[in-house]
């Protein structure tokens, strides 16, 4: 981590982060969010216009974030350059194993994001990840030769050593000692209804602009008691709700093949759809890296009992 200027520093106390809000070092502040580390943000205030319309953007830049990595892993270089114009510190965004897109690009092949790096952002080549593997470390251990000596010749160190005193070209001979499993490991990010990123509490569970725009008024409001209805509210509601049938997936989407992607990927949302619209069979026997996936997967079988119980199955 990067907040006291250097890369390895410890975790920063909530303490720092009050003197960093107090004292507006948005630099700090903002370098905490491309760490992985915006969710200790989420709720702090402060009594600075700037530094609270910083810490309002903090929910949507994480999100930014985790789309980013998302199109990183998914080879989609267009969507990363246009992502990142005028915004190249985004590129050195981290998830919370500490891996930038040029780590998973770097591991996974994908030579245009991976000069889109290089040729923007000054130093990524050499940047470790929370157990001390640069880029180089995931090229060697992909056996890409192609994106390996691309890395040398932007001047990556292959003599630097990781954690465990190892080089890049350990990896290269032992590749399985490397967790490469982490490269599919997206950002964390909140939800865009501000729910948690845990399972549904029930089968019917479905975000609703309507409810998210007009639930809990201001106290004013609530004093002349509860009002009907609008028309306006209520074409709302039918076109979210028409909106949200048309979200749902069909067992045509849930095929074994895209299940594995979405666990690969860490995208709970999709998980978490995949139960709320009935097809938690997909789920049954599938494994993941991802702490807050496998939770799913293990409440998997009994959520599908509930569902069907409540539909009387």
């Amino acid at each position: 981590m990067h907040y006291a200027g250097g890369s390895g520093s410890g975790p920063v106390s909530h303490a720092t982060i009050r003197i960093w809000i107090h004292g507006r070092d948005l630099n700090k502040l903002e370098q905490m969010v491309l760490d992985g580390h915006g969710e200790r943000l989420l709720n702090e205030t402060a009594g600075s216009n700037r530094v609270n319309k910083f810490l309002t953007s903090v929910r949507p830049l994480m999100i930014r974030i985790r789309e980013l990595h998302s199109a990183a892993i998914n080879g989609d270089s267009a969507k990363v350059e246009a992502m990142t114009e005028g915004q190249s510190r985004l590129l050195t965004s981290k998830d919370q194993n500490g891996l930038t897109i040029l780590h998973k690009a770097a591991a996974l092949g994908h030579r245009t994001i991976v000069e889109t790096s290089l040729g923007t952002v000054r130093d990524q080549k050499d940047e470790p990840d929370n157990d001390g593997y640069t880029p180089l470390f995931y090229a060697a251990a992909s056996q890409n030769k192609e994106i390996y000596d691309l890395l040398v010749k932007a001047g990556a160190d292959v003599n630097r050593v990781d954690k465990r005193k190892k080089t890049a070209e350990h990896y290269r001979e032992h590749p399985k000692e490397m967790p490469m499993q982490h490269v599919y490991q997206l950002p964390d990010a909140p939800r865009n209804s501000g729910d948690s990123l845990g399972v549904p509490d029930g089968p019917n569970r479905r975000r609703s602009v309507s409810t998210d725009r007009h639930q809990g008024g201001d106290g004013g409001q609530a004093a002349k008691g509860k009002r009907s209805t609008s028309r306006r509210e209520t074409d709302q509601a039918s076109s979210d709700a028409a909106a949200a049938a048309q979200a749902r997936l069909s067992e045509q989407d849930v095929t074994p093949g895209q299940v594995d992607v979405w666990i690969r990927q860490g995208d709970l949302e999709k998980l978490e759809q995949v139960l709320v619209d009935g097809h938690g069979d997909a789920l049954e026997g599938k494994t993941a890296w991802n702490e807050q996936a496998r939770n799913i997967l293990k409440v998997a079988p009994t959520y599908m009992v509930r569902w069907m119980v409540e539909r009387g199955w």
